[in-house]
């Protein structure tokens, strides 16, 4: 293992950990730093390998979702105006692993089975995103809020449909303490309201990155979709 300050080259480092690195990292001496960045790869080598050490799909997703639950708690409890059927949020672009495509597709072939209308249209609408949506964050956010909600959301009541097994991305978006609700609302030309970041959590996702990739949530739900209903089979 290499010293936490070389080896940080070699860390998928999300936009979040960089920044909160940064903002804790002010007025810190080089040796606090160093010290500081070593824990951090330190974590992160070890959820690389914990990762690794399971099979893709449902034993790592339960993985990362125990981890950023547990590093997300003081977020929950807190101040934020997050609650249920607050979907403001819904609209933001999302990236996720292969091990969480996994999970959204098996539970679409399952529910599928069960409201094939349903199933349709959410296909549908991820073939869309897929197909036409911008990928650049700052082209994204310019693009009317309708078409970039996520389809997973129930348009009615405002309710995430695969909230168990959302990616962990949104498992980890919460705005910030002290965030009035009027300033969640987005749109088209406007920044995101500021978020509560933790080092463990966006480390995960880092580590996910490092083993599976990270993409585009539509792509890679469908591209898990395709493997799994040639395989004919569900998540393990």
């Amino acid at each position: 293992m290499q010293g936490g300050v070389d080896m940080m080259d070699e860390i998928v480092v999300t936009n979040k950990l960089a920044y909160l690195l940064d903002a804790n990292f002010k007025g810190m001496g080089e040796e606090e730093i160093e010290k500081a960045m070593n824990m951090v790869c330190a974590q992160f080598e070890a959820m690389v390998k914990g990762i690794e050490a399971l099979d893709a799909g449902r034993p790592r997703y339960e993985l990362g979702a125990e981890i950023i639950n547990r590093a997300y708690r003081k977020a929950e409890r807190g101040d934020g105006p997050c609650k249920k059927g607050c979907a403001h949020c819904c609209g933001v672009q999302v990236g996720c692993g292969w091990s969480e495509g996994l999970m959204i597709a098996d539970y679409l072939i399952r529910a599928h089975r069960v409201t094939p209308t349903w199933g349709r249209v959410v296909v549908s609408e991820l073939m869309r995103m897929k197909k036409t949506m911008p990928r650049d964050p700052e082209e994204w956010g310019k693009v009317a809020l309708k078409d970039r909600m996520c389809p997973f959301l129930d348009s009615r009541s405002q309710v995430c449909r695969i909230y168990q097994i959302r990616p962990h991305a949104c498992r980890s978006y919460y705005a910030a303490s002290g965030t009035k609700p009027s300033q969640c609302k987005v749109g088209p030309g406007k920044s995101v309201v500021g978020t509560y970041v933790s080092v463990e959590g966006e480390v995960l996702i880092s580590a996910v990155s490092k083993v599976e990739g990270l993409g585009f949530m539509p792509s890679v739900v469908l591209k898990a979709l395709d493997v799994m209903t040639r395989k004919d089979g569900g998540v393990k």
